[in-house]
């Protein structure tokens, strides 16, 4: 073997072990959220790092329930949901033009866009995290 083939010999185990990254710890976390004392029929919820690094992360939330896996740490949570609110043309001067869905968000900006939810994920396993204040007013 000539010696540039030893050296990639020789060097390709650590090239290896370099590209494999190791991926941080992540807790199990579920719960239910309510809304006007009813579990959430369905709708998102998001965790935002507060410090601003991390990841963020979401789910879908069905029937109130919702579980996901996140880092340990502190985080903003944002609660989305949209209900149908009438239909309309998609094309008004077109009284043959299909009609689409108008849909809003109906959970209140404390809980989204101005959230004032927080939660903190220790380390230390699974996790319930049930987010019951979720009123209308």
């Amino acid at each position: 073997m000539s010696l540039p083939q030893l050296v990639m010999l020789a060097i390709f185990p650590v090239l290896i072990s370099g590209c494999q990254s190791s991926k941080p710890a992540t807790e199990k976390i579920s719960g239910l959220v309510n809304f006007e004392e009813k579990p959430l029929a369905s709708g998102r919820i998001e965790f935002m790092p507060k410090s601003g690094e991390g990841t963020s992360a979401g789910t879908n939330i069905k029937e109130g329930q919702y579980e996901l896996q996140l880092q340990p740490g502190s985080y903003d949570v944002r609660i989305t949901a949209m209900r149908v609110i009438g239909k309309q043309k998609v094309h008004p001067e077109d009284p043959q033009s299909q009609e689409t869905e108008i849909s809003e968000q109906y959970i209140p900006d404390k809980y989204n866009r101005k959230t004032t939810l927080t939660m903190g994920v220790p380390s230390s396993g699974s996790q319930d995290f049930n987010l019951d204040a979720v009123k209308s007013h």
